[in-house]
């Protein structure tokens, strides 16, 4: 995708620590379709761009989604997806930064969002962050896991997943 020259992109929410592998898809030996989700609230204001995810490991290609939610951290809850992009990933992919270009939607400064990130056909594992529940290591946001026999999924505020988000200026 070509972009004009006179953009300016800027990150308005990152975590780049990766110090462990939180896997997505169908995890042989796991009965479960794990999905992936991250919130956090956008430090500046600006037209999404892109969000930037780190691939551990692809096990075979596959084809990857990822969505953006508007996020209600008073009640913890999820709203409308405001835009989607998928990629398909190759072994190759492994040990990059895989970016998801979301044009359009508008992140307001100071709004609390999340995304989720799914491998349809296969698994992938993507870096995230441990920490303790005393010093977390992403203090805006939390890395959340659903799966099918929990679609409203489970929160970790002592883990992050390793993400940027990019915004046109």
């Amino acid at each position: 995708m070509n972009t004009p020259s006179n953009k300016v992109f800027q990150k308005v929410a990152e975590q780049i620590t990766n110090n462990s592998t939180g896997w997505i898809g169908e995890v042989p030996g796991n009965k479960d379709h794990l999905i992936k989700g991250q919130t956090f609230i956008a430090n500046e204001e600006g037209d999404l761009r892109a969000i930037k995810v780190f691939s551990n490991m692809v096990v075979k290609k596959s084809h990857v989604s990822i969505t953006l939610h508007k996020f209600d951290t008073q009640n913890e809850s999820w709203g409308q997806v405001l835009g989607a992009s998928s990629v398909e990933l190759k072994n190759t992919d492994a040990g990059k930064w895989v970016s998801f270009d979301i044009p359009g939607p508008h992140l307001n400064k100071g709004q609390a969002y999340g995304f989720r990130i799914d491998a349809l056909d296969s698994y992938i594992g993507v870096g995230e962050a441990c920490a303790s529940s005393k010093q977390p290591v992403f203090k805006t946001g939390k890395e959340w896991q659903f799966t099918n026999k929990n679609p409203e999924g489970d929160s970790f505020s002592y883990i992050s997943l390793a993400f940027k988000v990019e915004v046109a200026a």
